[in-house]
């Protein structure tokens, strides 16, 4: 799937593991404890998305636009977020190991809680 909108859809428990939707449209689409581990998502707009519950292990998530994403209790971990626009998304519980935040925004997100244990910083530093 490449170039798709499927904003404001319901992709509960949904298994998009190793789909390729590079410069997609998913606003406010609703991923609660879909898999979309391998998967590149690459370039897409997924603002207002919630993603609660999620896996998305090495997913590409480069140059993604996430304002206002929810990703609560989301396993990030070792995904490619270079670039993503953050800001003001919710990252609660949000386990970002081994993720590459490189130039990403993180501005207003709610990031205290989230685990960033190796993760690569917005500054290029690693987390400990």
């Amino acid at each position: 799937m490449i170039r798709c909108d499927l904003s404001a859809a319901m992709m509960i428990f949904a298994n998009c593991a190793g789909a390729i939707m590079v410069d997609s449209i998913f606003r406010k689409t609703r991923f609660y404890g879909a898999t979309l581990d391998f998967a590149n998502v690459g370039r897409s707009d997924l603002s207002e998305a919630s993603f609660c519950s999620a896996s998305l292990k090495n997913t590409i998530l480069d140059n993604t636009k996430m304002c206002r994403a929810d990703l609560t209790g989301a396993n990030l971990t070792a995904a490619n977020l270079m670039y993503a626009d953050l800001s003001n998304a919710c990252l609660k519980k949000t386990n970002l190991s081994h993720a590459n935040l490189t130039g990403a925004n993180l501005s207003g997100a709610y990031i205290n809680s989230a685990i960033l244990k190796g993760a690569t910083m917005p500054d290029g530093t690693i987390h400990d």
